[in-house]
């Protein structure tokens, strides 16, 4: 029987990605935002082993990536179901399919924890950034073995550490700076949930995986667009609830300061963070 903890945590998750101004941020900087995850999408369908003919499940596909560039990969005789607990944010995605003429791509709202698709129906399963809010992540990835065909692939994204990450700390340390950042609940889904070592690599043992294997990788982030544009981007997408939380004479000097540190990492037309993200496969 699920806790009451586990249930409000899962509230908060799906009111956080069917809020409409989170769906209008996404569908606003989507192609932004697919751009500056270009490698982190690489690295997982590298992972993944996706080649053509495969059939490939996404979970929490959000506004389309990388279930598109999976469409692209896996071919007319392969084939895509991109999913997410947000029917709004698959809209999104669905709109970005028309305008790729992406065929092979269907769309189901659903939750990781009960997928709805019969046994061994997939070679491959992905999610790039979605299962840290997992809420259950051990019947999560019970499920994602259980709809994987015998030896198919399943693979991850997730942040590392954000300390190691100019992609966060640029815009996030002057915040933190005038006040303690609140830890997470005990127990709850959060982007840094993976960021202690072996931590996924774990998981996926656990859940029944084989060959389970985690590796840690700084990778480049560019925005290409002003450090203005990031600010604004990452503020209406990742920006932390404590954010608005500062009294508005430090909240101000606090985006002053996270704008500069910006503008010193903008170079040929680029913002150059990078971000240390956690890649973790395993086969079923």
């Amino acid at each position: 029987m699920e806790t009451p903890a586990a249930a409000q945590f899962r509230q908060r998750v799906l009111a956080n990605w069917t809020d409409p101004q989170t769906v209008a941020a996404w569908r606003r900087w989507h192609s932004r935002i697919t751009r500056q995850q270009q490698l982190v999408s690489d690295a997982l369908l590298a992972a993944a082993h996706v080649s053509a003919d495969d059939r490939v499940l996404d979970l929490a596909s959000g506004s389309g990536e990388p279930a598109l560039q999976i469409a692209r990969a896996v071919g007319p005789t392969g084939s895509v179901v991109a999913t997410d607990l947000s029917n709004d944010m698959l809209g999104v995605a669905r709109d970005h399919a028309r305008e790729q003429g992406a065929s092979n791509v269907e769309f189901v709202v659903c939750d990781a924890e009960a997928l709805p698709f019969e046994d061994a129906t997939f070679d491959a399963v992905t999610s790039r950034m979605g299962a840290m809010f997992f809420v259950d992540l051990h019947r999560s990835l019970q499920e994602v073995r259980r709809v994987l065909r015998p030896d198919g692939r399943a693979a991850f994204s997730a942040w590392g550490p954000q300390r190691e990450s100019s992609f966060f700390m640029a815009v996030v340390a002057p915040f933190a700076a005038r006040c303690d950042p609140p830890e997470p609940p005990r127990g709850a889904p959060h982007a840094f949930r993976f960021a202690e070592p072996n931590t996924f690599q774990h998981a996926l043992i656990a859940a029944g995986f084989h060959d389970a294997a985690e590796e840690r990788r700084t990778i480049e982030m560019p925005w290409f667009g002003p450090p203005e544009e990031w600010w604004e981007a990452f503020y209406e997408l990742a920006a932390p609830p404590y954010f608005d939380e500062l009294p508005e004479e430090q909240r101000l000097a606090a985006t002053r300061e996270a704008i500069e540190n910006l503008q010193q990492l903008y170079r040929d037309g680029a913002v150059r963070t990078q971000a240390a993200v956690v890649i973790a496969s395993a086969r079923a």
